[in-house]
């Protein structure tokens, strides 16, 4: 065994209901290779089918921190038309809150839940069953206080914080920084309101780097100054920020405005309280509605009332602004438009890139978003099926968008919504015009969005033409997708022999004491010992599918060794439960932001937490004595990174996991000028493969269930936007070369990562570990694109590829040569501290094609 490892790091609630930058941005982040980086930037069995509706504890009405009625708002509020979108609760509406069921009740201006908490499992019957809770019990870590307090900017939010979230841009620091809604992005500021950036105008494209610009396009503010805003909602859609004027803290009169900031949206919306709207644009306006602004000293200012402005810049942009009810705006020497009197009412504009989709914004723009709510739909154990035609692998995904107005919504879809929407009213002259970081955006029409997700099926183990072999080892077959063992066993007499020495090598090697260096690492640092006991895992479960029973038990125990400290706190840097935030961060880091890669300040839980998950799991397999004693502890843990229960007071719902963008992010409470990041995809996807096993090990099929759709949705949003094969239509083709992303932000994406820009580590990292489901990630198609480009370090002198990352580019051979690749994994001498001979040779082993005398 090797006592080395390939160093590298990363940057960095919604309810439920059940039955039956990266490198350009300004945030701190860098990581060191070899050194300590700078942080950055109750069992449920249920119906057939399990269904979660996902609210993200929205809040809405909430008073601010002094207790004053928000804004005072009263029946100026009732003014604007009530959400609906897809049908209303009708009178005595049903309120989903925290993710509960009941009847919402107004005292005093709060909202009240009441009620039991009743959901509709939508089985092969349609079973209505109620829901019993989890409960809630406390976490057995030592609770501390953390050094960094929320300001008021979080206004409605309370803990436990979402601190993963994609506009947490809005709320620290001065809250003033890039946040990328799509196709938009947003700034907060205290001097010129609400700036909305189209910053596809500024792409930027090289072989390194390929970014969207921020730069305020339009600005949406008031004549009355206001100098502050804050959070007065969120869903796992959308945030919802008011910016009170000085009129209105001052007790004058009410006077603020407020942004629905919905992902998706081909508007910006505004809506405004007794003040006085203001448009900007810094490149000024120079034509409206046809109007040709006459920049002479005898220009009057030119006074103009309606609902619907054709807006031209000096730069020949186009944009659309659109009032109800219909305003009076002065169209000053500066180039700026301003409301003559206090106005209520809401205003929006939208980019025009092209003439082609003037009359679909003109069409469309009295309904527009609020938030929006996400509910999942899984099939049940067993082959049985329910919902819209689901099959045993199927996951449905349904956005619901809560709206106001009359009409039609009109929404806009990434690559990776549409390959999987359901009967969607796609909207050709919306589609292929509004452009991303992510790829052009199509448009949908409709209140809700219906989406069949599901895991890429396994390969057939040989070419169907020829006689099958029986696989050495069964097990692995009797396996369900991507369980604990691969799709199909080693069929190879060779290769089992092979395996199994290497479990005998690599259990005599950590006998020997050959990783005493890592060891003590071990016990201060989250991320390096939790891949040396998902290590230990793997040999485990590598030993029991090659039939080695008593080295499985040592294996086993090694793991239980490893982990078992970090449960109980008694390794030198424990994990603490910090009572601010709610979650779990290590001790070292309350007075230090920026060790253990920004751990303590919520950066990369799921990279680190997820070699937890995925030995815990292990351990629940094989051990469940010690999963019982250790019980509340690994609860907290998983819960930390995949928490499936929005009513925890504890932890948020999938801290990380951004429903939208379907990837997650693994900045946390860091200031990014690129919105947020995050570097390695395939150890996002080892989290929560983790905790879908340790839920299917512990017979906790909610967690289960939920951290496989975690699972399903960080796999396809990974294959569409770090992996980047010839015919991509995300990146330009100078950038999409590389054929791996290292780092994806929220406005742009490198080709490096944290700890440097050799393409091994910029494809490596993105690879480990590797394990059952990576079969999922690196399909033949991709690898057979990538390899090459990949394998081209190897012949590289003046700077050698470590061994270490060498063994991660000869399991990438694998996938498209298994015979080439065992031939190179047998002169490794050393590999990755979350990798070991066994395991690597187990990969070779096992993959299509191995053994069956086709290697292709």
């Amino acid at each position: 065994m090797s006592n080395n490892g390939a160093n590298h790091g990363h940057s960095v609630g919604v309810g439920i209901k059940d039955g039956g930058g990266s490198g350009g941005g300004g945030g701190m982040g860098g990581i060191r290779k070899g050194g300590n980086r700078a942080a950055g930037n109750s069992n449920n069995t249920g119906s057939s089918n399990i269904v979660q509706n996902l609210i993200n504890n929205s809040r809405s009405s909430v008073p601010p921190r002094d207790n004053t009625p928000l804004l005072g708002i009263g029946a100026t509020e009732a003014s604007l038309k009530s959400d609906g979108g897809g049908g209303g609760h009708g009178s005595g509406e049903i309120a989903r809150t925290n993710g509960v069921v009941g009847w919402r009740v107004h005292l005093k201006g709060t909202a009240w839940l009441v009620g039991v908490a009743v959901v509709v499992a939508l089985g092969l019957f349609g079973v209505l069953a109620l829901r019993r809770s989890r409960g809630h019990d406390p976490v057995p870590f030592a609770h501390v206080s953390h050094p960094l307090q929320p300001t008021a900017l979080w206004g409605a939010v309370r803990k436990p914080y979402p601190t993963g979230a994609w506009w947490t841009n809005l709320v620290l620091n001065k809250g003033d920084n890039n946040v990328a809604v799509l196709p938009y992005a947003v700034k907060a500021t205290d001097t010129e309101g609400l700036q909305v950036s189209y910053s596809a105008f500024r792409h930027l494209s090289t072989a390194m780097v390929i970014a969207d610009l921020f730069a305020p396009d339009m600005s949406l503010a008031t004549v009355e100054n206001a100098t502050t805003h804050y959070v007065e909602s969120y869903d796992p859609l959308s945030v919802g920020l008011v910016f009170p004027t000085v009129l209105h803290l001052q007790g004058n009169r009410p006077s603020y405005y407020r942004t629905h900031l919905v992902r998706g949206c081909p508007y910006v919306t505004v809506e405004y309280y007794g003040c006085r709207p203001q448009v900007k644009a810094p490149n000024m306006i120079t034509v409206i509605n046809g109007l040709l602004f006459r920049e002479n000293a005898t220009f009057q200012a030119a006074a103009l009332t309606g609902s619907v402005f054709d807006i031209t810049v000096i730069s020949g942009q186009h944009w659309m602004l659109f009032a109800e009810p219909p305003i009076t705006l002065v169209w000053t020497i500066d180039g700026s438009l301003t409301a003559v009197e206090p106005y209520t009412g809401f205003l929006r504009v939208a980019v025009a890139p092209v003439e082609k989709v003037k009359p679909v914004l003109v069409k469309h723009w009295q309904t527009y978003p609020t938030g929006g709510e996400v509910s999942l739909e899984y099939p049940g154990r067993g082959g049985v099926t329910g919902g819209r035609g689901s099959s045993d692998s199927d996951l449905m995904i349904t956005y619901r968008w809560r709206r106001r107005g009359e009409g039609q919504l009109l929404m806009l879809a990434l690559p990776h919504h549409v390959e999987i929407l359901q009967d969607a009213a796609f909207l050709t002259n919306a589609t292929d015009v509004f452009q991303t970081l992510k790829g052009s955006m199509t448009g949908v029409v409709g209140d809700r969005w219906y989406m069949k997700e599901g895991l890429p099926r396994p390969v057939d183990a040989s070419d169907p033409t020829k006689k099958k072999k029986k696989a050495t080892r069964s097990r692995a077959g009797r396996e369900h997708m991507y369980g604990f063992h691969a799709p199909r066993g080693i069929q190879d007499e060779k290769a089992l022999k092979a395996v199994q020495g290497a479990v005998s090598e690599d259990l005599a090697a950590i006998k020997k004491g050959g990783t005493e260096r890592w060891n003590k690492t071990d016990r201060s640092d989250a991320y390096w010992a939790g891949k040396r006991m998902a290590m230990y895992a793997r040999l485990a479960l590598v030993a029991e599918e090659v039939g080695m029973e008593k080295e499985r038990k040592e294996a086993v125990a090694l793991a239980a060794a490893a982990l078992e400290p970090w449960l109980e706190g008694s390794n030198k840097n424990p994990l603490v439960y910090d009572t601010t935030w709610g979650g779990l961060v290590l001790q070292s880091g309350l007075s230090d932001p920026y060790v253990n890669f920004g751990n303590t300040y919520y950066n990369d839980h799921h990279f680190q937490y997820g070699y937890f998950c995925y030995c815990a799991a292990v351990l629940a397999r094989f051990d469940p004595a010690f999963v019982k004693r250790h019980k509340g502890a690994l609860r907290a843990l998983v819960a930390d990174i995949a928490n499936d229960d929005d009513t925890s007071p504890s932890f948020p719902l999938a801290r990380h996991k951004d429903f939208f963008d379907g990837h997650s992010w693994a900045s946390g409470l860091f200031e990014q000028n690129n919105g947020k990041s995050q570097e390695s995809s395939s150890e996002a996807i080892n989290a929560y493969y983790g905790a879908h096993l340790y839920g299917r090990a512990t017979g906790d099929v909610k967690l289960e269930n939920f951290a496989k759709l975690l699972l399903a949705m960080e796999i396809r949003s990974t294959r569409w936007y770090w992996h980047m094969q010839n015919n991509t239509k995300i990146y330009d083709p100078i950038f999409a070369a590389n054929r791996m992303a290292g780092v994806v932000g929220g406005l742009d994406a490198t080709c490096h990562t944290w700890f440097g820009a050799s393409l091994e580590y910029v494809h490596g990292i993105n690879m480990m570990p590797f394990t059952p489901v990576t079969e999922a990630v690196l399909d033949a198609g991709f690898v057979r694109e990538e390899y090459p480009v990949l394998a081209s370090v190897l012949s590289r002198s003046d700077d050698p590829v470590e061994e270490e990352w060498k063994g991660f580019i000869y399991m990438d051979h694998a996938v498209i040569d298994p015979a080439a690749a065992w031939t190179e994994v047998e002169s490794l001498k050393r590999y990755d501290t979350g990798n070991s001979k066994s395991n690597t040779l187990w990969w070779v082993a096992t993959r299509p094609g191995a053994g069956d005398g086709d290697s292709k």
